[in-house]
């Protein structure tokens, strides 16, 4: 192959680095919903309070303690404004973020979002310590402001850079920062949560910010993680370009194989925003209450799942980490294996595809929700799991659902 043709897939390079991106924005905005868990008062004098791991569902707490734990920094109340924060911001950054995206593009978009999820999370450590919780809060609805791009970038991207026939696949794969968010937030947490070496603080550590820990090797790590946040988006930056045709690794193969059967679609582009025909038409309200739905039982579960299997189940640190991040490990194989199935097959229509996986995914939520609300408390933990793990396994059937159903209304009704 010559060198020339090695270009032939910066679609694919484009595809990993954005839905590396996303990855990165979700991570950020989940590393207070399991952090907040180890999160304790320090004592006057300023010496940091090392966590201690949680009982775990085989062991028996020690009654003979004589320095038991502080307690933590945030009450329930306070956890749950927490959580809500970056929802609220999600709300505030969406009326914006398609008019930033008509009028700036993309590539810019998305870095300025980019920048502020990372440095409200580089705050977040500082603000814990020094601001308390109202700035703290600040910090959360920017976060959730930074968020709100996500889908906006994902619409985008797929429609600028995937082939017609494949954009289901570009979806799904896009999608799957649902799940590598999760991925990386939630063991390392874990692990910083339980550890005797570093705290909590570590994990919102970017690398241009100086840790007091900065000669251990677990929280260089921790760093790293956080110095992904602009790497990623400085990549995405200079890599990234609104039209495929100006990217100068894109070649006239690759972009007419882009383009092929977008011709209506790329005069519609430059038209303005048809707001109106949205509001009226029962297809965009059918869409818009079957997402909001899904997205409530996905969420409930993102955001209070740490906290349930921790102090409902009794979970260690660590076994809240691996558990919290299991689904997602496996709703991630189940999505590499839906995209490619909804674009290809076959044997039924577009429709019914679209049908089929959206429906499929809201009943195996139901009953994996019913399950949870009747299995008791500290029994069948293994069928606890299992729908634990189904709710948020079916989001990979619903985000091809819903997002490809989006694409044809809008591709084939404005």
């Amino acid at each position: 192959m010559s060198y020339a043709n090695c270009w032939d897939h910066t679609r694919y390079a484009i595809l990993v680095l954005t839905t590396f991106c996303l990855s990165l924005l979700l991570a950020n905005s989940l590393a207070l919903n399991f952090t907040v868990i180890c999160m304790r008062e320090e004592p006057s004098g300023g010496s940091v309070i090392r966590q201690s791991p949680a009982p775990t569902l085989n062991s028996t707490a020690n009654t003979h303690t004589t320095h038991p734990l502080p307690r933590h920094l945030f009450s329930e109340h306070q956890e749950r404004v927490l959580f809500s924060a970056v929802g609220v911001g999600s709300l505030i950054g969406s009326v914006p973020v398609i008019w930033l995206t008509s009028t700036l593009g993309t590539r810019w978009t998305f870095t300025l979002y980019g920048l502020l999820s990372a440095l409200s999370t580089l705050a977040t450590p500082l603000l814990v310590a020094v601001g308390g919780f109202i700035p703290l809060c600040v910090a959360r609805v920017l976060q959730g402001v930074a968020l709100s791009v996500s889908f906006t970038a994902m619409g985008s991207v797929t429609s600028t850079w995937a082939a017609l026939k494949s954009s289901g696949v570009f979806i799904a794969y896009l999608a799957c920062h649902l799940q590598l968010g999760p991925i990386i937030s939630m063991p390392l947490a874990g692990v910083f949560c339980s550890s005797t070496l570093v705290t909590w603080r570590e994990l919102y550590y970017l690398l241009v910010c100086r840790s007091p820990f900065s000669s251990l090797d677990s929280g260089s790590k921790a760093r790293f993680k956080g110095a992904l946040t602009l790497v990623g988006f400085t990549a995405f930056y200079f890599f990234y370009t609104d039209s495929p045709r100006d990217h100068p690794h894109v070649s006239d193969k690759e972009a007419d194989r882009i383009e092929a059967g977008r011709d209506l679609h790329s005069e519609r582009a430059r038209l303005p925003i048809p707001y109106r025909q949205m509001v009226v038409d029962p297809s965009v309200w059918g869409l818009v209450f079957s997402f909001f739905c899904v997205q409530l039982a996905i969420r409930l579960l993102i955001q209070y799942g740490p906290i349930y299997l921790h102090k409902v189940l009794g979970f260690s640190y660590q076994q809240t980490g691996m558990a919290a991040s299991l689904p997602h490990m496996v709703a991630l194989v189940v999505r590499f294996a839906i995209g490619p199935l909804s674009d290809y097959a076959a044997c039924v229509g577009e429709r019914a595809r679209v049908v089929i996986f959206t429906s499929s995914a809201k009943l195996i939520m139901c009953v994996c929700y019913a399950a949870l609300a009747l299995l008791p408390a500290g029994s069948h933990p293994i069928l606890i799991q299992i729908a634990f793990s189904g709710v948020l396994v079916s989001s990979s059937l619903n985000a091809v659902g819903v997002l490809k159903s989006l694409q044809l209304v809008c591709t084939l009704s404005f």
